[in-house]
Parts: C-alpha cells; structure tokens; sequence
C-alpha cells in the first residue's frame, strides 16, 4: 500500500483509562453461558435507547468473524477478512493488523493518503505498546486543524504460547469519553476472537464458548460500572446454578472489596458475616484455586470438600451450609472472587464447581475492564505510578533498579544540594574618575593635535590657543614700561618726590600687566595633567572657535581607572549587598573575564529602554589596556549559597506570589 507523505497536524493526548492488562489466554479457552439479565429489564434500565442497535451490530460482526475463525489451520486471507469486517465494524479511516500467527499477516486499511499521514504514528506507537505491555490502550485526540475528536485504540492478539504474537489498532470518531471506552471494550472483545483460533491448535473450545465469552464482553460494554456489572453477575449466578447466596468481590493489593451480594442492596461492610465472608474470599486468593467446605462426614473423600480453615468457619457461621469460592484470574493474576453457599441438603459436586468455573472464567477480563473503565483521574494515575513501581522493583531487573537509584539520588540531590546563586546583569565600564581640560581664558583654538581615545602622557600637548593678541598686549605693556621707568629716573633727578611716587605706582601695574600677558602666553598651549585617556573632546573640528573661559575642551579618565556600572531589575536588587564578589565579560572580549566586587547600589531607580532599573557600582580588581568607556557585557555575581529546588524555581514563586497575592 501507498502511503503519502505525513501532514502535521496539531493534536492533545488524553488517556482513557485503558486496561492494564489484557484478557488472559486461558480466558479465551473457557467460554460458556455468561451471566444474564432479562432482556426487558435490560431495556428498562438502558439510558439511551441507541445502545441496542450498536450491540447489535458488534454482535453481527462478532458472529462473522467467529465463524472465520471455526478452522483449525487458517490463512492470511481469512485473518485479513476478519480484519476487514473489524474495520467495517468501527468505520475506521486507519487502521493497522499485525500478525505472527504463525506466519507474519500485515495489513493497513486507510481512507487515503491524508488519513494516512496523519494516523499511522499514532496508530502504529499504540499497536506497539499494546504488545509490548501486554494490554488494550485507548487514546483520544483533538485535531485542532480540523476541528474534529478522534480516539486511538489498539489490543493485543495472542499466538500459541499464549503471549502477545500481534496486534490491532485502528481511529474510530470519538463522540466522547464513554463512547471511546465503550470502543475499546469492543475491539478489545473482537481481538479475543481472533486470538483464539491462534490458540486453538494446543487446545480445543467449542462454538458455545466462543459465544460465551463473546456475550460476557459485549455485556460488560453495557453496563456503566463495576457495582452495576457485579450485581448482575450475582443474581443471574443465583439463579442459575440454585444458590441461597452468590457474592462476588474485587482483589485490590491483596485485599477483597466487596462488591454485590446477591439479595442485598447494600453491603453491610463491618458485620461479622461480612467480615468472615471476606476473610474466606482471601483465603481463595491466596491458594490461587477453588475451595469448598460442606458436610465432612456425607462427602468425606470427595475432592470438591477441601480442609481450609476460613472457609470452614464461615461454613459455621452459616449453620454448617455448604460454602464455595472460585477465583477469577487473568494469567496468573487474580481479579476477582466469587462465592456461593447452598443448603446443606444440596452440596457441591466436583462437576458443578467446574461448572461454575467455566461459567464465570469468561467475566474476568470484562470485571477488569469495566473497573479500569470507571477509574477517576487520581486512581488512574496512582495506578500507574504503582505499575512502574512493579516494572521497576520485579526480580531480574538490575538495570531498572540502577535507573531508578540514579533517579531517586538526583531528586535527593535537588532537594539536598547547595550551589552558588548566580545573577547575571548587563553592565557597561564608565570612567571611576574624570578630568577635564577647560579654556584658561577668552582665546581663539588655533590647532589641535589629539582626538578622542587617544592614549596620553602627563604633559603631553593637546592643542593651541592663539596667541597674536596676547603678544600685541605684552609689546604694549613693555613699551609703557620703558616709558615710565624713564619718566620715574627724570622725576627722582628733579627730586620731585611726587612724580617719582606716581611712576613707580605705574612701573607697577605695568609689570603686573606683563606678568599676566606672559602667564597666557605660556598657557596658549594646553598640555595633559596625567596619564590616560581621552574620552570626550572634539577639538579638532572647532579650531578658529572663539571660546569663552572656563569651556571644557578635554574630558579624560586617568590611566587604568575604571569601574563597572550594573543594571539590576527591582526583582533581583535586594540580592546585592556591598562586598559581594563577581566576574565581567564584555562583549568585546567574552573569553577575558575580569575579577570585580560590588561597591553599592546607588539610591532612585532609572528608565532604561523603558524598564525601571537600578545602577550598581562595582570595581575591577585590574583595568587592560583594552578597557574603553562604554564597553558593554554581562556581570555574573555571587550572592551566596543556595539551595537547588530554589535556584531552579524561586522566579516561578515569585512570579506566583505576584499574580495570586499569595
């Protein structure tokens, strides 16, 4: 067959609370009448009137395939016509068999190419783990592309061993959760089918039990719980085979929980005869056979009469009427217990009790689907949880137990373990220290010979200030010097004593005008205060400006003085305390990480690109010379020992407490 190419399609799993395990292979060997309820009782207490006609035909379907299968050596082509009328049965759009009984039978049955593409990994992933774990699963699906509920089903086929040799899934449209359920019960039925005539070659079964164990299953899919299904069993079994009493119990963990007794409506649950009743029904679990106590001395030597305690006691506690219990098993497993007590008058006989057993044994995997069936959401998921326990701690399985060590030891460690609490800021490097070169007084720059990011010396000239007037005033002044030097000389030859006084005064503020000319003259060149490095100051395109004193020219960071300048979100800003030790990595150089330690978290929060934020000093324990003003990287710091759960969850919890205010 062709398949096209996958579509993808969006789609949400849901487990339906499938079976966890499959109808044993004894079970499929013993069929024989199924417990009944009267036909019009059964459509007086049906909700829905459509149940009928669906019965009806899973019982048609049921009919054909079991009559394929009556041959004792059958072949591909019967087990493919079987498969078809399953499929015609559940008008499936994909469905997948794949067999090993005793030669390999594949066969897929599609709609098209579309169905194919977007059921066969579905389908084949359920068909796979239905044999491989060893019972029917069911999944539903939402296709959100189409808009449309869908379910997933597959069981397993047993071979000659009795194990898994194959198995059958197939898409059914899902029109709820109780109508997949419901399905899954079918398919599981039909597979049952199928898997006898695999088996029929070790044992032979009759067509009486065929329908027998056809009519258990179907039955089963008719009741909507186990309480249901249990109450029918045990007044039909009255009925039938002549008993005072029939009572039928669930093994859980070992234990018996009653479930109907025939007659009652409720279980008185703590009265004595409850209670011996129950210890009687564990007591048939635990020997994993039938038992029956009844008067020694009118069957002594039958072996229908068995010697145990509990059932001898609850024959007692009854007035010494004859008491039977037989266990229902799948595989090895024991599901349920059923027992009957009759008069004295009317004990059991061997062939009866073998009677009761193949008359019962059909009802094991239907009391174990319907019970899964039912589970709520909490039970399924402890069942699980006490499936994978089982699958890990069986013996022979060293390396499932060295998984699960390794699995338990890392939660501990997760709960145990403390690590350093690291957080990561953006940070940027900033000057720890400015200098500024400013205009010495009203000048004209005349030329420039450094630029920003140049590397400087102490005394290094930066740029020039024009000087041609500065040299005009200092001429000037000298001249009026000369003049009044000679005007003080002729005064003190006159001994005019007065004129002398004046020209000295003047000679004075001469000089001081020429002192003061000289001081700009020298300062028309504008030279590096210290060592570093030049980061604001474009001087070169303002040459023939006229600047005012006090301009700044020259912005620069002394050599190797740098700081880091942390950005921290208000969530993360009570983490950081002064002393607190971390490392930088910029972007520049991320493979050089530089040693730094917090110094303080500067007080008011800022807006940066429209997040409030806090600045944070920090100060590099070393400055490269490749460190520049504005570099920009991330700062790691640590905030001290944590431990690792809240590492991990701790902005979930908080995130938590912000949206719910707890």
């Amino acid at each position: 067959m062709t398949h096209s190419g996958r579509r993808k399609t969006t789609a949400s799993l849901i487990d339906l609370g499938t079976p966890g395990n499959a109808v044993s292979t004894q079970a499929t060997l013993r069929a024989t009448e199924s417990a009944e309820v009267p036909s019009s009782k059964r459509e007086a207490e049906s909700p829905l009137a459509e149940k009928k006609d669906s019965y009806r035909v899973e019982w048609e379907t049921s009919f054909q395939i079991a009559q394929l299968m009556q041959e004792r050596s059958l072949s591909a082509a019967q087990y493919r016509h079987a498969f078809r009328l399953i499929v015609e049965h559940f008008r499936s759009p994909y469905a997948r068999l794949y067999l090993k009984i005793p030669n390999v039978v594949a066969e897929n049955i599609t709609d098209g190419p579309d169905a194919t593409g977007v059921w066969e990994t579905a389908v084949t992933d359920a068909s796979l783990e239905a044999q491989t774990k060893n019972r029917p699963i069911g999944r539903r699906f939402s296709l959100r592309s189409h808009g449309q509920e869908a379910a997933v089903l597959a069981s397993p086929i047993y071979g000659e061993s009795g194990g898994p040799s194959g198995a059958i899934g197939l898409v059914v449209h899902s029109k709820g959760n109780d109508y997949a359920q419901r399905c899954l019960g079918e398919l599981t039925a039909l597979a049952t089918i199928l898997s006898q005539a695999g088996v029929r070659q070790t044992e032979q079964t009759t067509v009486e039990d065929d329908r027998s164990l056809k009519r258990a299953m179907v039955k089963a899919a008719d009741f909507e719980s186990l309480h249901e299904l249990a109450f029918a069993m045990t007044n039909s079994m009255k009925k039938k085979f002549g008993c005072k009493q029939v009572a039928l119990g669930q093994a859980i963990r070992g234990r018996i929980h009653l479930l109907s007794i025939s007659g009652l409506d409720e279980i008185p649950k703590e009265s004595p005869g409850t209670r011996t009743l129950c210890q009687a029904m564990e007591e048939c679990m635990d020997c994993d056979s039938i038992l029956c106590s009844q008067d020694e001395d009118r069957w002594a030597g039958e072996e229908s009469t068995s010697n145990h305690l509990l059932h001898r006691r609850w024959a007692e506690s009854l007035g010494g009427e004859a008491v039977a219990s037989v266990p229902l098993k799948i595989e090895k497993d024991c599901i349920a217990v059923i027992s009957f007590t009759r008069s004295q008058d009317k004990p059991f006989t061997e062939r009866e009790l073998k009677e009761i057993d193949k008359a019962v044994a059909p009802f094991s995997a239907a009391i174990q689907l319907v019970s899964k069936a039912e589970r709520s959401l909490m039970s399924h998921g402890a069942d699980e949880i006490r499936h994978a326990v089982h699958w890990v701690m069986e013996p022979g399985t060293p390396r499932r137990k060295l998984v699960l060590g390794m699995f338990a030891i890392l939660i501990a460690a997760f709960f145990v373990v403390r690590l350093d609490y690291r957080m990561t800021l953006p940070s940027s490097v900033v000057p720890a220290e400015l200098r500024y070169v400013s205009s010495p007084f009203d000048a004209t720059i005349q030329s420039c010979v450094v630029e920003v990011g140049d590397v400087i010396e102490q005394g290094q000239l930066l740029c020039t200030l024009d000087a041609a007037e500065i040299l005009l005033l200092l001429d000037e002044a000298k001249s009026e010097q000369r003049a009044t030097s000679l005007r003080l000389t002729s005064a003190l030859d006159q001994g005019d004593v007065k004129a002398a006084a004046i020209a000295g005064a003047e000679l004075r503020v001469i000089q001081s005008k020429i002192e003061i000319a000289q001081l700009r003259l020298q300062n028309t060149e504008l030279r590096a205060p210290c060592d570093g490095t030049i980061v604001a100051g474009n001087v070169s395109q303002r040459i023939g400006e006229t600047i005012p004193l006090g301009d700044t020219l020259f912005e620069l960071v002394p050599h190797g003085d740098w700081e880091l300048r942390l950005h921290a979100a208000e969530s993360i800003v009570a983490d950081l305390q002064p002393g607190q030790t971390g490392y930088f990595s910029s972007n520049a150089r991320p493979e050089a990480s530089l040693d730094c330690e917090v110094q303080g978290v500067l007080p008011g929060a800022q807006a940066v690109d429209g997040e409030s934020v806090y600045y944070v000093d920090a100060v590099l324990k070393e400055n490269p010379d490749w460190l520049r003003s504005g570099m920009e990287g991330v700062t790691r710091v640590r905030a001290g020992e944590r431990p690792l759960w809240w590492i991990a969850s701790h902005r979930l919890i908080d995130q938590f407490h912000r949206l719910f205010w707890f």
